[in-house]
């Protein structure tokens, strides 16, 4: 006896995760460097002091070490 299933199959799905993980990643990436030039034009103000300051730049760091921007 033949089964009709219905959906996609297992090999499919994959394709749609990969798909979906790799605009995922794209997007992420994008926000990234914007939260990156932002946090820059934010370290430039000489207002901005102490714990303030050096979340930032620590922010900032982490950042640049996951996309290797000098």
């Amino acid at each position: 006896k033949k089964h009709n299933y219905f959906g996609s199959s297992l090999k499919d799905d994959k394709g749609q995760e990969r798909v979906i993980d790799d605009t995922r990643r794209a997007v992420n990436k994008q926000l990234d460097k914007k939260e990156m030039e932002i946090l820059k034009v934010q370290l430039d103000d000489p207002n901005l002091t102490g714990r303030k300051r050096a979340n930032r730049q620590k922010e900032l760091d982490r950042l640049k070490s996951i996309y290797s921007e000098d």
